[in-house]
């Protein structure tokens, strides 16, 4: 799962992995601030909060509660909700659905919040619980969809646009340090 990457990078069996920054939240709770519903309005937004004051903040607090440093952010476009029931165009039409999200506790309360209870599920099961219709549907960007094939099994597709899917590249902070004054800069 994208959660134990981060374990295994921050313990320096990977060097890299590429996550989704929801999975990085319960590691280091200060960038579940990007997680929050319909904070980031617009890629130029995200660009500016990220590689901003802001960001480096964020980077450096990552580096300090998860033992991981975020060298490179991935903008993946806003999250939309794929489902295999119905059309959903307000939030009266989510009732009954059983919608996966990720394990990450501002996205489950957001979903909450629309009168649903969400189904927390690793992103490695999904594919196959969203073809077994153990959960009715999910929320990704329409690359990370497209990719995965979701649309395989998913009929509908709703463009929720409340949360803006960062995927940040993170390192092994003890591998950062092992690396020339040059490589780290770069």
């Amino acid at each position: 799962s994208e959660q134990n990457t981060v374990n295994d990078a921050a313990i320096g069996v990977l060097d890299f992995s590429i996550v989704a920054i929801n999975n990085i939240t319960p590691f280091s709770p200060s960038v579940g601030i990007l997680t929050l519903p319909y904070m980031i309005q617009s890629l130029d937004e995200a660009i500016k909060i990220t590689q901003g004051p802001e960001g480096e903040r964020l980077v450096q607090n990552t580096i300090r509660d998860a033992g991981v440093r975020i060298v490179a952010w991935g903008y993946s476009g806003f999250r939309v909700l794929s489902n295999s029931k119905r059309p959903v165009k307000t939030l009266a039409d989510l009732k009954g659905l059983v919608i996966r999200v990720p394990k990450n506790e501002i996205m489950i309360d957001t979903y909450r919040s629309w009168g649903i209870n969400p189904t927390p599920m690793a992103w490695s099961s999904l594919f196959t619980a969203l073809q077994q219709k153990v959960v009715d549907g999910q929320d990704l960007s329409l690359i990370d969809i497209k990719t995965s094939k979701f649309d395989e099994v998913q009929k509908y597709l709703s463009d929720i646009h409340y949360n803006f899917l960062l995927e940040p590249m993170i390192m092994s902070e003890s591998v950062f340090q092992e690396q020339s004054p040059a490589d780290q800069k770069a």
